[in-house]
């Protein structure tokens, strides 16, 4: 079975049991996103927000689902609330009342913002919405601002693919451990 779907000038064609997402702008909030998956086509109307004012098992169901669950306190939801209203730049994606995605930052709004979270839902993932939460945090955090972050294991060839730069002197000192 063969998928043919016009945009503007150019076409995209899909055979059966391929996927792929295409995508346009409706307004600055908003992105219209279709996938073709197996032998159907999906719509999403995906609207981005900021703000950290976010139900707390919205965001825990996220992380699950984003595989991001794994490496976060999901399981202290005092600690997992805390997160959320401490960050002082939160970028949220949305399928309807879905949350699907979010960019989780700490900023000083003038040199660094650093992007502690990037979750997208397993099922929306590849279509966009993580570099598009990455450009609003950044756009956000100013223009002369730098976002840095620490990658997922799983996310290391992401990164450099949207034009991250690998930063090989960055430190960390674990919880419980002391300055010697």
């Amino acid at each position: 079975m063969r998928v043919q779907q016009t945009l503007g000038a150019g076409k995209a064609i899909a055979l059966a049991g391929c996927r792929f997402f295409i995508y346009r702008i409706i307004d600055t909030g908003k992105i219209q996103l279709a996938s073709y998956e197996g032998e159907s086509w999906r719509n999403w109307m995906i609207t981005y927000r900021i703000g950290n004012d976010l139900d707390l098992d919205a965001v825990i169901a996220l992380y699950e689902d984003s595989t991001l669950g794994a490496r976060r306190p999901i399981d202290d939801r005092e600690r997992m609330a805390a997160t959320i209203a401490n960050a002082n730049l939160v970028v949220t994606a949305w399928d309807g009342d879905l949350l699907v995605g979010m960019a989780r930052s700490l900023s000083d709004f003038s040199y660094v913002t650093y992007l502690s979270d990037l979750a997208v839902r397993l099922e929306y993932q590849r279509s966009g919405i993580g570099k598009e939460l990455i450009r609003r945090t950044q756009a956000a955090g100013g223009e002369r601002t730098k976002v840095l972050l620490i990658a997922a294991p799983a996310a290391e060839d992401y990164y450099p693919h949207i034009g991250f730069i690998p930063q090989p002197r960055a430190w960390a000192l674990p919880p419980g451990k002391t300055p010697r």
